[in-house]
């Protein structure tokens, strides 16, 4: 009764190990992903958000230019 030893726990322990880092870092790199794109989403809402404004202004200018308020 003497299958498993102590080296084959040591190495099973060892392969435990290892997979559990290679899901660890699996997970952290899915993680700054997300994180990148959420980052880039709120830039792109910024960008519109300004030419939102920019475009308001020019037509408040062009109102006030015509007299029409």
């Amino acid at each position: 009764m003497r299958y498993f030893t102590k080296n084959k726990i040591i190495g099973m322990l060892i392969i435990l190990v290892a997979f559990l880092l290679i899901l660890l870092s699996d997970i952290l790199t899915r993680n700054r992903n997300l994180e990148a794109k959420i980052k880039i989403q709120e830039d792109i809402i910024e960008i519109k958000n300004n030419k939102i404004n920019e475009l308001e202004t020019v037509k408040q200018n062009m109102d006030e230019q015509f007299g029409i308020y």
